[in-house]
């Protein structure tokens, strides 16, 4: 038999790791909340925009916030973040908006398509880097196979981990100039048209290049024409529902020369 102050001491024990334990989840949470806080305040999207899934933060459906590292991606900080003002026109104004970041990194970006990405997607995104190559803006794409995510690139995944309303999510630019890292397409949607397949990716390197929605009233909106900034859009890339594609409207090729001259 054991004596009985190894049972206080075992007992002591549980009851500290316990605290401890708490204390983490209290400290996880309150790390949580400030980055959701700073999500509002900062980047001004909608909380009720904002959803926690496996230790990221998915922003109005198909934009990602990986919480580990925040701050080093996302903090106000970099000569990369341009300097506007938030501005609060009316959805209905559809202008071309825009997150704090945009790609400094490189003129020439990795797209890597990682291993087990089904042979229509892998159509559909080097059809997508052809597109925005052929706008003839300021950075192009390159399509790659590498083994592992790669640095500077956006790095393209299979992943049954998206939530199963969407199609594809995809990361901002961070503060060092680079593009959004990662993009998951949701294998759940493998059936969809080879049209829509082109359309979601397209979208998605958009929101890779900092462009947000354009069917929203949140973030930055920014100066292409008089046109393109004050009458409707419908037919945008970067509106937020999947249809068939068709080309870029006037207003995203005058949005792209804005943003990538």
């Amino acid at each position: 038999m054991k004596p009985a102050s190894f049972f206080i001491i075992t007992i002591v024990c549980i009851f500290l790791s316990a605290c401890n334990n708490d204390r983490l989840e209290e400290a996880s949470s309150l790390e949580q909340q400030k980055i959701f806080d700073y999500l509002v305040d900062t980047y001004g999207f909608k909380a009720e925009d904002i959803l926690l899934h496996e230790g990221r933060f998915i922003v109005e459906n198909d934009t990602e916030f990986p919480i580990d590292g925040f701050w080093e991606l996302y903090g106000v900080s970099s000569p990369a973040e341009m300097q506007l003002h938030q501005t609060s026109e009316i959805a209905e104004d559809r202008r071309h908006r825009r997150h704090s970041y945009k790609i400094t990194y490189a003129k020439n970006i990795a797209v890597n398509l990682r291993p087990g990405i089904p042979v229509d997607w892998v159509f559909a995104i080097t059809q997508a880097v052809a597109e925005w190559n052929a706008l003839g803006g300021g950075i192009t794409f390159y399509a790659t196979n590498m083994d592992k995510d790669a640095y500077g690139a956006i790095n393209i995944n299979m992943d049954s981990a998206v939530p199963s309303n969407l199609v594809a999510q995809t990361t901002f630019p961070a503060a060092d100039g680079t593009p959004g890292r990662y993009m998951r397409v949701n294998p759940a949607y493998n059936n969809l048209s080879f049209n829509r397949k082109k359309f979601t990716i397209i979208h998605e390197m958009g929101h890779a290049m900092g462009f947000r929605h354009t069917d929203s009233n949140e973030g930055f909106s920014f100066y292409t024409t008089n046109a393109c900034s004050s009458n409707p859009d419908p037919n945008s890339v970067m509106r937020s529902n999947i249809k068939d594609w068709v080309g870029f409207t006037p207003c995203d090729l005058y949005a792209f020369w804005a943003l990538y001259p």
